[in-house]
């Protein structure tokens, strides 16, 4: 997808830290990047995702399985 500046953070930031689901709550994630909310919903939304929480559990997912392989998940970004 064509993303914003700060839209390419948030996927860099997703995809170079393997987060838990303690450290990947909005209110973290929001303070962490210094980012609101609704960038996170829009960011998964341009993901293909229906929200924030399906991003995130598809997110955790691909973390738990094949030793940390992010590769299906890296093919929504």
């Amino acid at each position: 997808p064509n993303m914003t500046a700060l839209e390419v953070d948030i996927a860099t930031y997703f995809l170079t830290h393997h987060l838990t689901k303690e450290s990947i709550n909005t209110e973290q994630i929001t303070q962490k990047l210094h980012v609101s909310p609704a960038a996170l919903t829009r960011f998964a939304k341009k993901c293909h995702y229906s929200g924030y929480r399906e991003f995130v559990y598809d997110y955790l997912t691909c973390i738990a399985s094949k030793n940390d392989d992010l590769q299906p998940f890296n093919r929504h970004l």
